[in-house]
């Protein structure tokens, strides 16, 4: 089909190709997104738990008890990773090792580390924990309300982009199907190929250079 029919061969040699490359990274794709759900999610409920921690401190209770009560009634998948700490700590750990064992699970995870040491901080110098974290707390709350503003600011760059981007895709689509001789030279002739990777290379470029003009960062 290769000889006889450049275009298509060319069409089902891609096709391979990217069956191929699926079956091979798709497994690792996937676990990867499912990390990544999994930390936006514990990302969106630590302030929550991170309240729930303060409220047992300011009750009395012990760090060791407050983790306890967090791997009880904090929402899942935070709950089993403070089951994961209180078990860390059964087995020997001191709680300040069990919670950097969980901080080394999610090392993207800013917030939990500087959750950490305060917690650290109360140890070495007797400052007040519960002090310590309501700053924190406030601190992630305020960065949460600057980045939904940053979210609402950049959408309509965003959405400009992404119609950029399609529209040559979408022009190109609504030539084929008004003329398809028209396109077919830019599958099976060697200056249709150069074109394409040429479109390509700066289709990329730009889509790079809007995502870094709207990477803000606090």
């Amino acid at each position: 089909m290769i000889f006889g029919d450049p275009g298509i061969g060319l069409f089902l040699l891609l096709v391979i190709v990217a069956l191929g490359m699926s079956l091979r990274l798709g497994p690792g794709l996937i676990r990867k997104q499912k990390s990544k759900n999994k930390l936006k999610k514990i990302m969106e409920i630590f302030p929550q738990s991170l309240g729930m921690m303060i409220q047992a401190l300011k009750a009395g209770q012990t760090m060791q008890q407050v983790l306890e009560y967090l791997s009880q009634e904090c929402p899942e998948p935070l709950k089993g990773e403070y089951f994961q700490v209180c078990r860390d700590i059964s087995l020997g750990a001191a709680a300040e090792k069990a919670l950097g064992f969980m901080a080394d699970r999610y090392s993207d995870f800013d917030n939990l580390r500087q959750f950490i040491e305060s917690y650290s901080i109360s140890r070495v110098t007797g400052a007040n924990l519960t002090r310590l974290l309501e700053v924190l707390l406030e601190n992630i709350q305020e960065k949460d309300r600057l980045l939904r503003k940053r979210d609402a600011m950049t959408a309509q760059a965003r959405l400009s982009g992404l119609l950029m981007g399609c529209l040559p895709f979408l022009l190109g689509l609504v030539f084929f199907v008004m003329d398809p001789n028209l396109m077919l030279p830019l599958f099976t002739r060697p200056q249709g190929w150069a074109i394409l990777f040429i479109a390509a290379i700066l289709e990329s470029i730009g889509f790079l250079w809007i995502r870094q003009l709207l990477a803000l960062e606090f």
